[in-house]
């Protein structure tokens, strides 16, 4: 008897795989301080958004707040947003492409991306919200096309709770389709989530005020540019042009699947080209995540949409030849799977000075990492009381850092961070101007 397993089961398993592997790798060197803050809330005060503001929703640290070990608490934490982020290209291929043969899709666009961009790259990616809300609200969009569809939009929800900017993408790819159902669902979770965002008692609410209109045309142009350099151009051309090949051939669902991953990409960028608070970070490409998501996979989409949307027989081998390629090329880039290997590459933010000291004060970006490393070899050595930052999003754990009498505090500051030290001394009302400097191990 001949047993088959669902292309499902096998894509489950498959992103499963993919994202355990990389976290157990030296991807953990190359953290920055927005990748620590979810995993010090999952291990010392949750709250519903990321510290000090009210953003980026915090459910993977909500789910973490079991697990004491801060290693392990990272481990698990970065586990499930990797998950994400591999999920998030079968779900979009599944969205876009909607024949037996879409695992592969998924597979040959997560291969590229792993293949020819570095650990760092997947290190950043997977820090940001955007691979979270992206599983999610595909996800849901998904589900509301079934029987569970109370369970699809639970999940818009979620994925508006992570990022309410999906807004700008889940709208425009829902519109394409056009499901009265998809967008009902997209409107009222999206207006449900801000409300709950807006509500919510943290310092820096969600803005969408818009940069000056001279502005837009710069930021759109900036965020086209560095999409080309980070996907690269002969992709981004193989993309256009298998599309313009569809177009000439009438090839409807390779056409329709170009023009759903370009109204969402173009979403995205067009929307967040008009926003100030894209222009006061720089216009970085991580506000631009799912269009560098769904622009990357438009030429493998188009490519095996044009060769195997008739040819049924080689769905189940294209599917099979995707995934095993998946496999090696993670393979190759990661080498062998190691907790060892990850723990070790957190070494990278060690510093002996802050050791013996109850609280680092100083520069946001070195303190945050510089107190995880501390408070891992803590906990390695059997000590449960972990060093306390006071920088910027130390706001609300200030009721377990704060002390009556300070004069048994040891507060370390890193070299070079002296005039931002007494700047959050200040900022926190600490007393003592020379507190920070007396106190220094």
């Amino acid at each position: 008897m001949k047993v088959r397993v669902s292309p499902c089961w096998s894509v489950c398993a498959a992103a499963l795989a993919v994202a355990l592997w990389m976290d157990f790798s030296p991807l953990h060197a190359f953290h920055r301080a927005d990748s620590f803050i979810p995993v010090f809330s999952g291990l010392y005060h949750w709250t519903p958004f990321f510290w000090d503001q009210n953003r980026f929703g915090q459910p993977i640290p909500l789910l973490s707040l079991p697990i004491d070990s801060p290693f392990a608490n990272l481990l698990f934490q970065v586990g499930l947003r990797l998950l994400a982020v591999t999920a998030s290209f079968f779900l979009l291929a599944r969205t876009v492409v909607p024949r037996p043969y879409w695992p592969a899709v998924g597979a040959l666009t997560l291969a590229l991306w792993i293949g020819f961009q570095e650990i760092e790259a997947h290190a950043f990616m997977q820090m940001q919200p955007s691979g979270q809300a992206v599983a999610l609200g595909l996800a849901g969009l998904l589900l509301l096309e079934s029987r569970w569809r109370l369970a699809g939009f639970g999940l818009l929800l979620l994925a508006f709770w992570v990022s309410l900017t999906a807004l700008f993408w889940l709208f425009p790819l829902a519109l394409v389709r056009r499901r009265l159902l998809d967008l009902s669902a997209v409107a009222v979770s999206f207006g449900a989530s801000l409300l709950f965002s807006r509500l919510s008692a943290y310092r820096e609410a969600t803005s969408f005020s818009a940069a000056d209109l001279s502005d837009w045309p710069l930021a759109w142009r900036t965020f086209a540019e560095r999409s080309v350099e980070y996907l690269s151009l002969p992709l981004v051309l193989a993309g256009f042009g298998l599309l313009i090949a569809a177009l000439l051939l009438r090839r409807r669902l390779a056409i329709s699947a170009g023009i759903t991953l370009l109204a969402a990409g173009a979403g995205e960028l067009i929307v967040m080209g008009m926003t100030y608070w894209a222009k006061h970070n720089g216009w970085s490409i991580r506000y631009v995540a799912v269009e560098l998501l769904v622009v990357g996979m438009l030429a493998p989409a188009l490519a095996l949409i044009l060769l195997l949307d008739s040819r049924e027989r080689w769905h189940q081998a294209a599917n099979a030849l995707g995934l095993a390629a998946l496999l090696l090329v993670t393979a190759f880039r990661y080498g062998q799977p190691s907790v060892a290997k990850a723990r070790v590459s957190l070494d990278a933010f060690g510093t002996a000075e802050i050791q013996g000291s109850t609280h680092l004060m100083g520069d946001y970006f070195r303190t945050w990492p510089a107190a995880f490393h501390a408070n891992v070899v803590r906990w390695e050595r059997g000590e449960r009381t972990p060093i306390w930052v006071i920088s910027l999003r130390s706001g609300p754990t200030r009721h377990l850092w704060w002390r009556k009498d300070w004069t048994s505090a040891r507060i370390a500051v890193l070299p070079g961070d002296e005039a931002e030290a007494e700047r959050m001394r200040q900022k926190y009302g600490l007393p003592g101007p020379d507190l920070a400097v007396s106190s220094r191990p």
